[in-house]
């Protein structure tokens, strides 16, 4: 069975599967609507706990984490590595059948931003990923992310430290033959364009977005102590 991994790690606290957000269940069951071959892999605190007891440095680093994006960077990278298959963001609502157009690949295939920022077009994103069991681009981003962890790093924030730019020093190693891109325009259906996906509104970032990571790495450390 081809997979579709989730993860949802709720930042008020609640660590229960129950505590998902309308929006998300809506966005998981429409995934599955469209592709009737594939299943639905949701991850919280208790499942990341008891799958990945035998990496301890990696689980260390989980709770190391202050912000729970930070910890689903680092996830999403470590549970591609082990099992293979897509990983897409809880916010990803798909717009149509895509997957098999990808699943096939034996390279890692990674979104441009959609655009939802100004000059998106060749910007990356790590709202979603498709890779192989064993691949060695998402074991790499997960070692560097949980040596970044494990050092305490800050330079740069989170971005910097777990998210899209850890991706980007290790593509920068690869051949463009090796991984591939796919256009903003295809990945996101804001173009009139057929593409595959739009983001919903996260309503656990609070309505005033004061619970978003981008808004607490300015007055909280990353770390837990």
């Amino acid at each position: 069975m081809k997979m579709i991994h989730f993860i949802w790690l709720d930042p008020l606290e609640d660590k229960s599967i129950d505590s998902i957000p309308d929006f998300a269940k809506r966005n998981i069951d429409r995934f599955l609507e469209l592709h009737p071959n594939y299943a639905a892999i949701l991850w919280d605190h208790a499942k990341i706990l008891r799958d990945f007891e035998d990496q301890p440095n990696l689980l260390q680093a989980f709770k190391n984490c202050r912000f729970e994006a930070m910890k689903s960077d680092l996830m999403r990278v470590a549970i591609i590595a082990k099992y293979g298959g897509v990983y897409s963001d809880l916010k990803n609502e798909p717009s149509r059948p895509f997957l098999d157009e990808i699943i096939g690949s034996s390279s890692p295939v990674i979104l441009e931003h959609p655009p939802t920022i100004k000059n998106y077009n060749g910007i990356l994103c790590n709202a979603f990923l498709h890779d192989q069991q064993g691949s060695p681009f998402c074991s790499k981003v997960a070692a560097a992310i949980t040596g970044n962890v494990l050092a305490r790093r800050t330079e740069g924030g989170v971005i910097n430290v777990t998210g899209i730019n850890v991706w980007k020093r290790e593509l920068f190693k690869l051949s463009k033959d090796e991984y591939i891109v796919i256009p903003s325009v295809v990945a996101w259906n804001y173009f009139d364009s057929n593409g595959w996906m739009k983001r919903s509104s996260a309503t656990y970032n609070g309505n005033d977005m004061s619970l978003h990571w981008s808004r607490r790495q300015k007055t909280e450390s990353l770390y837990n102590e």
